[in-house]
């Protein structure tokens, strides 16, 4: 790991932490780097900066300088943490890395986390792929209408990508286990638990599935994360497959939606009409498909329609 990648995971990785350390978010990271930018430094030079340094690059800004400071003092703890980490074969993929996806990378731009925790081989991320998302609660239909689709894409060459939860997710993802496919999983809980499966490690070992998650590896399920990581899917997509959405409600409705508005990628949505969710989103632009779809992507235009804009979420409070 070099001084730039080490940097960035000191100050922004969820691990060898105290209570009173809160490493920098996305956003904080992004604007972070901007206003190191300004002043020709780079987070590596924070690095061997004493506190009084710290606090005159923050113009005696104290909060902010003992924020920063106190990641740096962490860096000592970090190496036992991060062989822990391995270990379990967990690496981190920082966002100067050639692990990190980059499709995602410069879809997402300041969306996109500093980090990933990973398990597997980080070059199944760069191959095209299609993404899988929908509903933890599926009927014997959705199952079949996902595993013929899934087929039809993996035959057109692509991988899979899903958020490896129950439902459309899984049976997405174990459908390439028996195949020349592989499966790309952007987990929002626990990755150390899913280490712990042999079904998991043996599909990581024969370069099956890989593993990214930008929790973390020890958390349990979150709404928030849960929600975010849908962009995620998205944005490493060539295409995603909208399977089974609720209405106005749930993570499948405000991630199509939070891509119909930022194009990440083609929207793709299961033309079932017992699904109000699967409609609205077709009337805001989302591509309609059919039970016999071929996988066609090639033949739609990279750029779906736009809907408007909503009022934005108000912005948590800067840290710069």
């Amino acid at each position: 790991m070099d001084q730039e990648s080490t940097a960035i995971t000191i100050l922004c990785a969820n691990i060898a932490l105290n209570e009173k350390t809160m490493p920098l978010t996305t956003s904080e990271w992004h604007k972070f780097t901007a206003f190191l930018g300004k002043r020709d430094l780079t987070p590596a030079s924070v690095l061997i900066m004493n506190y009084n340094e710290i606090l005159d690059l923050f113009n005696g800004a104290k909060e902010k300088a003992s924020r920063i400071s106190v990641l740096v003092q962490r860096s000592g703890s970090f190496s036992f943490a991060i062989e822990k980490l391995r270990s379990r074969g967990i690496q981190i993929a920082t966002i100067n890395g050639r692990e990190y996806p980059q499709k995602l990378k410069l879809a997402l731009k300041e969306k996109a986390p500093p980090l990933f925790y990973y398990a597997g081989n980080p070059v199944l991320a760069s191959f095209k792929s299609v993404g899988f998302v929908g509903s933890r609660n599926i009927s014997p239909t959705d199952k079949s209408f996902t595993e013929q689709t899934v087929l039809n894409v993996i035959n057109k060459g692509y991988g899979i990508i899903s958020g490896g939860a129950r439902g459309v997710d899984t049976v997405s993802s174990a459908i390439t286990e028996n195949s020349d496919a592989y499966s790309v999983e952007f987990l929002s809980d626990s990755l150390e638990s899913r280490m712990k499966k042999p079904e998991i490690i043996r599909r990581i070992l024969a370069e099956k599935l890989l593993l990214f998650s930008a929790a973390k590896p020890s958390a349990g399920f979150d709404v928030g994360m849960a929600m975010s990581r849908n962009k995620y899917i998205y944005a490493n997509s060539y295409g995603t497959v909208v399977v089974k959405s609720d209405f106005a409600k749930g993570g499948t409705w405000s991630g199509a939606k939070e891509n119909l508005l930022h194009r990440w990628s083609n929207t793709f949505c299961w033309n079932n009409p017992s699904y109000k969710g699967n409609q609205e989103l077709i009337k805001l632009g989302a591509i309609p498909i059919e039970d016999n779809w071929t996988a066609d992507l090639e033949s739609y235009p990279n750029d779906p329609p736009q809907i408007p804009k909503e009022m934005p979420a108000p912005d948590q409070l800067s840290f710069l």
